[in-house]
């Protein structure tokens, strides 16, 4: 069973991982996309509703 939900501070080293582990085999390799996101999330127009997680049980 998979559960969505809206992302939570607790949540974002691991989406960090996920995201480089992404990247990294790419044939444009990593390019700092998760730091592109944390960025993102410092933005005062951020909003957590539009960012989910996937959870796997």
């Amino acid at each position: 069973m998979i559960t969505v939900r809206t992302i939570e501070p607790s949540d974002y080293q691991t989406v960090e991982k996920l995201i480089y582990k992404a990247f990294i085999n790419t044939e444009e390799g990593y390019g700092n996309e998760a730091e592109l996101v944390a960025k993102l999330r410092k933005d005062p127009t951020y909003q957590n509703d539009f960012e989910g997680v996937a959870l796997k049980k």
